[in-house]
């Protein structure tokens, strides 16, 4: 529960992407940061603390992509 509201929490976006084909089940997961600069590592990215206020942001940082569809390549 910690690890996913400091994922939802201030400056952070997370967003899912759909397809008409498959309604109602996300295909992808992707969260963002939203950071006053480029960071230079991921643990900046997951570790920014405390966050800054979302009106000073400059940037956003595209952090984890996360597929929720199974693999299907061993079914073959």
């Amino acid at each position: 529960l910690i690890d996913l509201k400091r994922r939802l929490g201030v400056g952070r976006r997370c967003f899912g992407y759909f397809h008409p084909a498959i309604p109602g089940e996300p295909l992808i997961f992707i969260e963002a940061a939203l950071m006053k600069d480029l960071a230079q590592s991921v643990q900046e990215v997951l570790w920014d603390v405390p966050p800054i206020p979302e009106c000073e942001a400059t940037c956003a940082l595209f952090y984890s992509i996360s597929s929720t569809q199974p693999d299907r390549s061993e079914e073959r």
